[in-house]
C-alpha cells in the first residue's frame, strides 16, 4: 500500500522519454536513415492524479488498521487457547492424581461387593459405568489437550 502511494505520487512528475531508431523508405536508391527522439511529458490535470493519491494514502491506513486488528485477533485466539490448555491441564493432573486410583478403587469394590452377593447386578453394573466414565473423561481431556496444543502450533505456524 505504501509503494502505491509513492507510485501514484511520481505519476505527477514530468514524463521522459528517450528513443533511437533507424529507418529506410521505399524508394528506389533508398537510404538508411538514424535518428533520435527525446520527449517529455507534462501533467496538466491533477485533481484526478491527487485524488489517486488520496485513495491510496486511505487504502494504506486501511490495510494499517486491518494489521492490527488481526494482531490482536491472532493474540485473543492465542490467550483463549492457553486458558482451553490450562484447563485440560488440570483435569489431566486430577486424573493422575485421584480419578485413576478412584477408578480402579471403584472396579475393585464393585467386584468384591457383587462376588460376596453384597450388591446386585444392577448396582455392579452401574458401579463400573462409573468407573468406566471417569477414564473417558480422562481419554476426552486427553483428546481435548492434544487438539488445543495442535491449534496452538497451527496458529503459530
Amino acid at each position: 500500500a505504501s509503494k502505491e502511494v509513492q507510485l501514484q505520487k511520481q505519476q505527477l512528475l514530468p514524463d521522459l522519454s528517450f528513443s533511437f531508431f533507424r529507418g529506410t523508405n521505399t524508394y528506389p536508391d533508398a537510404e538508411i536513415y538514424t535518428g533520435v527522439q527525446v520527449g517529455m511529458a507534462l501533467p496538466l490535470w491533477f485533481f484526478g492524479q491527487k485524488s489517486k493519491i488520496k485513495a491510496a494514502k486511505t487504502d494504506r491506513e486501511i490495510r494499517s488498521l486491518e494489521k492490527i486488528q488481526f494482531t490482536r485477533e491472532l493474540q485473543s485466539n492465542y490467550e483463549i487457547l492457553l486458558a482451553k490448555l490450562r484447563k485440560n491441564q488440570t483435569l489431566l493432573d486430577n486424573y493422575e492424581n485421584n480419578g485413576r486410583n478412584l477408578s480402579q478403587q471403584t472396579k475393585l469394590f464393585a467386584q468384591k461387593a457383587f462376588d460376596n452377593g453384597e450388591i446386585d447386578f444392577f448396582k455392579y453394573l452401574q458401579l463400573i459405568e462409573d468407573a468406566i466414565q471417569i477414564e473417558t473423561e480422562y481419554l476426552f481431556a486427553i483428546l481435548n489437550y492434544n487438539k488445543t496444543v495442535l491449534e496452538i502450533n497451527y496458529l503459530f505456524d
